[in-house]
């Protein structure tokens, strides 16, 4: 038996390249989050929502914030998308909530249930006699979930469709132009027709069904143009491919590594989602105190200095997780790939390495152990 040691620089070095291709990639969408903002703003300054819109809500995606959202529903509203508005608004409530910013909050709220009462809105209707066994109904390429039947749903002014499928039945679509009124509208969804059977049925042609007799010189063709190969074997022989090997054992210990590497690689992935927890909680501080500074990060008021420390504390504790998570992550997948699967019991042959993680003072990596 031989005893591989495997140091820990090239597990440590590639945690090194993922963690800093992870906070790269997350730096990058930041910059190109503030960077799409500033333009969606002087495109709302010069009136041009439609263009602005699009664009606020790229910089939501790539960056969440409280204030991105209030703007993107201001946006919407002044575009006439009064239900995108009023969603935005709920979000951004919400969001608020979450993140214990009350002023936002309640402003989130009262900007919503101030655009309710304007909102039009469309109810798609489904009766019984409509039911079928996979039906899906959609709104806009959306999927309208068979809870929100009969439901009137808030939506923005123009057309829509509304398009119905099941298996075996022909595709119903319907066209609504929604005005810019309050009111509501239906859309009965009928009982699908069926689809037409494009299956081909067999040639009825006299001359292609009258019996053939096979040529003296020359085999008939087979009716379905293939052939039959009838393969003959000596009594008590077996294929090349059919030869026996030595049975194979399951390995104990190769299980027990599998399963303490799955252990390992969910506990990694939960300190990985810890770590981008507080490194969203670090960037809404950091926008809340960036909107109570006059110039940012001077000439701020008490509460943008709490805000911008509160920041920094989210932003060690998510490197501590990010660390953390990404080591144990690392070692739960090498522990997983390296276990031992099975071995022959016939023959002392070479299998897979064992994998056994240290950890000490000055020691991070993990001992390969082979068997010969």
């Amino acid at each position: 038996m031989k005893r591989l040691r495997v140091p820990s620089t090239p597990t440590a070095t590639a945690f090194g390249i993922m963690l800093a291709a992870h906070v790269g990639l997350a730096q990058d969408e930041k910059i190109a989050a503030e960077s799409v903002f500033k333009e969606a703003r002087r495109l709302m300054e010069d009136g041009r929502f439609s263009e602005a819109c699009p664009k606020l809500a790229e910089s939501q995606r790539l960056d969440p914030a409280v204030g991105t959202l209030l703007y993107l529903g201001e946006c919407y509203e002044r575009e006439g998308k009064l239900a995108s508005a009023w969603a935005a608004f709920q979000s951004a409530a919400s969001a608020a909530h979450n993140a214990g910013h009350t002023t936002r909050e309640q402003m989130a709220k009262q900007k919503a249930a101030d655009l309710e009462p304007r909102l039009p809105k469309l109810k798609v209707e489904v009766p019984p006699s409509s039911e079928l066994p996979g039906l899906q109904v959609q709104r806009d390429e959306l999927n309208v979930g068979a809870v929100t039947w009969g439901s009137s749903v808030p939506v923005d002014p123009g057309k829509h469709r509304v398009t119905a499928k099941a298996p075996g039945k022909q595709t119903w679509t319907k066209d609504i132009d929604i005005g810019t009124q309050p009111i509501e509208t239906s859309v009965v969804v009928p009982r699908l027709d069926e689809a037409p059977n494009t299956a081909r049925t067999p040639s009825t042609n006299p001359a292609s069904s009258a019996p053939t007799t096979p040529s003296a010189t020359a085999p008939a063709p087979a009716a379905n143009n293939t052939q039959s190969v009838v393969v003959y074997t000596q009594p008590g022989s077996t294929p090349n491919n059919a030869r026996s090997s030595p049975p194979r054992k399951e390995s104990p210990a190769g299980t027990i590594l599998r399963v303490t590497g799955l252990v390992l690689v969910g506990a990694g992935v939960g300190g990985l989602s810890l770590g981008t927890y507080y490194e969203l909680k670090s960037q809404s501080k950091l926008q809340d105190a960036k909107s109570n500074c006059t110039t940012y990060p001077n000439d701020c008021s008490p509460q943008g200095v709490a805000f911008n420390n509160d920041s920094k504390d989210a932003s060690k504790n998510a490197a501590i997780w990010y660390v953390t998570g990404g080591g144990v992550l690392v070692s739960g997948v090498l522990m997983y790939l390296l276990a031992p699967s099975s071995y022959v019991e016939e023959h002392a042959t070479w299998t897979r390495p064992r994998l056994i993680p240290l950890a000490g003072m000055h020691t991070l990596g993990c001992t390969a152990l082979s068997e010969f």
